[in-house]
């Protein structure tokens, strides 16, 4: 059974010192991945910050999202250190047993504060992607309401159109031959003259 170190407390007895699990717990052969084991442990607690799964396949960006999902997993299948807290196998038992055995009190506090460290900056990050995503949805926002304005502003226009085409139909209305006229010029040609063309004849009849 492995030693337990104590700290003596205000009352006179001793109390275990419970170290701050971090990315490495000091074991032999778990300290090389330590920078990797960070990153890893950053983008899954993202991801479960976000709801994001990895089986998700319903969009284009869902497929990447996917595969690196699949590579988290097969990492994780490799990773069988119960000491690495990115490990499935991870055992909170052994890796504290492990931490109060082979640190000193010094290096425990050290620990603690490293891990301290990384869960602000943790939570830096996670407060900086809830800004972008709200900046994101303000601009939008913004650009429909400018959009809006805009469509609103070119109704006078539209309407302006709409009535000038109203007046070129009623012109080309007034402006037709009557169908009398139009019979002998259909007759001779056995098409439908231009009106320019059925005004010119019936000014100069042959």
């Amino acid at each position: 059974m492995a030693s337990r170190t104590h700290t003596p407390t205000a009352s006179g007895t001793a109390s275990p010192v419970r170290p701050a699990r971090g990315d490495s717990f000091g074991t032999p052969g778990t300290g090389a991945g330590a920078g990797a084991g960070v990153g890893r442990a950053s983008k899954r607690a993202l991801r479960d910050y976000y709801g994001i799964q990895s089986a998700g396949l319903e969009s284009s960006g869902d497929s990447t999202q996917s595969r690196t999902g699949a590579l988290d997993a097969a990492e994780g299948e490799t990773n069988k250190d119960p000491y690495d807290p990115d490990s499935p196998a991870f055992n909170v038992t052994s890796a504290y047993d492990s931490l109060i055995s082979t640190m000193s009190l010094a290096e425990l506090l050290r620990k603690s504060a490293e891990l301290v460290s990384e869960i602000r900056e943790l939570d830096g990050e996670k407060q900086s992607l809830v800004y972008n995503h709200h900046h994101e949805l303000v601009a939008a926002s913004e650009t429909i309401r400018k959009m809006k304005t805009r469509a609103d502003g070119l109704d006078p226009s539209l309407d302006s159109l709409q009535s000038s085409f109203s007046t070129m139909s009623q012109l080309a209305e007034t402006l037709a031959l009557p169908p009398h006229l139009t019979a002998p010029v259909l007759a001779r040609h056995g098409s439908v003259p231009s009106t320019a063309s059925a005004a010119a004849s019936t000014a100069n009849p042959q």
